[in-house]
């Protein structure tokens, strides 16, 4: 967004530092609702607990400043039932993760929203969103679309040298990348670790705790981690969700003429 001065102003649609003025004349003139969800759990002995939330916060004001969107605060709790025991982990339970979900739409409902983006940071809170949304999907008149690292196996290809555990993405090389990438401060890369931990025979098929698999809570090899690496993947991602989002609404503008 551009102030009245010319100069761009990326925190102008934060809905959280926006007085009622502002917020009546956005809802007014581009309903776009961005809402960044992440979680509080560990991720090894070199990233914060908060990484998934700085995540999907900063995508969220990436991609609200090139549609105009209102950012809604990040809600910073998921569903992280496989690091419980683990001290300061957070997690809500799968009814209450969706509860909040169902209830911020409701309350923007209400005020004419025209498309809710959820950007999650935290792989665990897919499901429950799934399930959220589909629950929605019947009363709520606007769509709701969410993204988690969107696309990222194309955009890895040639960047990312190491290989997924599992096909997960834990504290390793892409999320050490990124974390660089929007607050290095943040990381301290001289702990940086590889760790690959063997796959127990019950995995995906048992409850079993993340944070009994892995010594260090480490799933791949963050020591191949770059701020270059982030900064291309979270441009990459955020053109990504730009594109799909314009494209969605387009397609609502055509059906409302």
């Amino acid at each position: 967004m551009i102030n009245e001065e010319g100069v761009r102003n990326y925190m102008a649609y934060d809905l959280e530092q926006l007085t009622r003025i502002e917020v009546e004349k956005i809802f007014k003139t581009n309903p776009i609702v961005i809402l960044p969800v992440g979680a509080t759990e560990q991720h090894g002995p070199h990233l914060p607990y908060g990484t998934d939330s700085f995540y999907a916060e900063y995508v969220a004001r990436k991609v609200a400043d090139r549609l105009d969107a209102v950012v809604l605060p990040v809600i910073p709790y998921g569903y992280s039932y496989v690091w419980e025991g683990i001290p300061g982990v957070i997690s809500l339970s799968d009814d209450t993760f969706k509860n909040i979900i169902y209830d911020v739409a409701n309350s923007l409902k209400k005020h004419g929203c025209k498309i809710l983006v959820i950007i999650t940071g935290h792989e665990a809170n897919i499901r429950p969103l799934k399930f959220a949304v589909r629950k929605l999907h019947n009363y709520i008149y606007f769509p709701i679309i969410y993204f988690h690292y969107p696309n990222l196996d194309q955009f890895s290809k040639g960047i990312i040298k190491s290989q997924k555990w599992y096909g997960m993405i834990h504290a390793c090389e892409i999320e050490t990348s990124v974390m660089l990438a929007i607050n290095e401060s943040l990381v301290r890369l001289d702990r940086a670790i590889k760790e690959y931990p063997d796959i127990p025979a019950d995995y995906g098929y048992s409850d079993d705790y993340l944070g009994n698999i892995s010594k260090s809570g480490v799933f791949g090899d963050a020591t191949l981690a770059t701020k270059e690496k982030g900064e291309y993947l979270l441009d990459s991602m955020v053109d990504f969700i730009v594109d799909k989002i314009t494209k969605i609404i387009d397609e609502i503008d055509r059906k409302i003429e």
